[in-house]
């Protein structure tokens, strides 16, 4: 049995909280910067942009699943430095694959656009769970737009890398995608389905949400037990990975 993380605020309470606009980040705002943002997570979704498609050829078998009424903080900024990341197979003829577009649902960052760090692991064995492991493409920032759509809207966010990434087939990587901003918290969209082989996962490096998922990814924790203490139908996040 996996262990359970069970915070001070339920899973019902954390996806009914609304987002404030966070400012610059200090030390003090995780009383008022949300570890959610969204409501029912079993109601219909409204998005700005398409709702279960991504881009026309998509690589590593990514796709957009069914979407969950709720966004999941990835952001660092001032004391904040939290992040989520899903896993991806890549699989083929080929030896390898190379993707430099990361297209990713979310709700509030910049409006226009937003600064990401995109960063993709190896995965890592480790205990009773698989988790992002050794990094296997540096950490790139890069822009991605649009972004700023005020939830209930989602916006469908577009980010290409200054370097392609080069997976290895057959083996389970990570990509992590980090909105870097002083602005509004940036929220991850997620999904019904399991995109990958595992369930998504998420850190609090600096454990501003008193979750117990610090300071990284090597906690045996998937994101569900992070954030809400046990499985509630948020098993990824939204991501299409294409040339």
């Amino acid at each position: 049995m996996r262990p359970r993380v069970l915070l001070a605020m339920g899973a019902s309470a954390a996806v009914a909280l609304s987002l404030m606009s966070a400012g610059t980040a200090t030390a003090d705002d995780a009383a008022r910067v949300p570890l959610t943002v969204g409501g029912s997570v079993s109601g219909p979704a409204a998005t700005s942009g398409a709702d279960s498609v991504g881009p026309a050829a998509t690589k590593c078998s990514t796709a957009f699943g069914t979407p969950v009424e709720d966004g999941i903080i990835s952001w660092e900024s001032g004391s904040y430095d939290t992040a989520g990341a899903a896993d991806f197979t890549c699989e083929g003829r080929k030896r390898k694959r190379t993707f430099g577009t990361v297209t990713v649902q979310v709700t509030y960052g910049d409006p226009g656009s937003t600064l990401f760090d995109v960063t993709v692991y190896r995965n890592n064995p480790n205990g009773t769970l698989n988790e992002p492991g050794q990094v296997r493409c540096a950490t790139q920032r890069v822009s991605g737009a649009p972004t700023g759509a005020q939830y209930p809207a989602f916006d469908t966010t577009v980010i290409t890398l200054t370097t392609k990434c080069t997976a290895e087939k057959n083996l389970v990587n990570w990509i992590e995608v980090q909105a870097v901003t002083s602005g509004n918290p940036w929220y991850w969209r997620t999904q019904s389905n399991t995109g990958g082989s595992y369930d998504a996962d998420w850190r609090d490096t600096n454990g501003s949400f008193g979750t117990g998922c610090t300071p990284g990814y090597r906690d045996d924790l998937y994101m569900q037990d992070c954030i809400f203490g046990c499985p509630v139908g948020q098993n990824d996040f939204m991501f299409v990975l294409s040339s």
